[in-house]
């Protein structure tokens, strides 16, 4: 049996959400690594806007992708401005996923930059994601 690295199942996940054209930001553990601080963490945090009628396109295609979770979880936490939890069938490794309920987390899918994540060569090629500015850091670099 396979088993996906967490830089592979950020690099699943985000193919799937660039392939269904939705609209998203990878926060959390993963954001805070790139931006050169380390942090323990064994999933990837995503918020993603979706639109109606996609819930179920998305439920379809992560199934395609070894992903688990249910039209119902997705529906629930939109209507309760919750997660939902999506799980890798191939890994220890999972995303917690949630809509833009904010004007925090809009401003954050609204200023997000790509950056390239570097994979090991094997399993997939280098690939962009997007990740949230870090004004502090980058106010830092100038």
């Amino acid at each position: 049996m396979h088993s996906r690295t967490l830089e592979d199942v950020t690099v699943e996940i985000s193919r799937v959400l660039n392939d269904l054209g939705i609209d998203y930001v990878i926060v959390g553990g993963i954001a805070v690594a790139s931006w050169g601080n380390l942090r323990t963490t064994r999933g990837v945090d995503i918020i993603m806007s979706l639109e109606e009628g996609t819930v179920e396109k998305l439920v379809e295609a992560l199934r395609a992708h070894d992903f688990l979770t249910s039209v119902w979880d997705v529906e629930a936490a939109l209507r309760e401005r919750s997660h939902f939890t999506i799980s890798d069938k191939l890994s220890v490794y999972h995303v917690d996923a949630k809509g833009v309920y904010t004007a925090k987390e809009a401003e954050s899918l609204k200023r997000k930059k790509w950056y390239i994540l570097e994979t090991h060569p094997s399993t997939s090629p280098h690939r962009k994601i997007p990740l949230p500015t870090n004004s502090c850091l980058e106010a830092s670099r100038t």
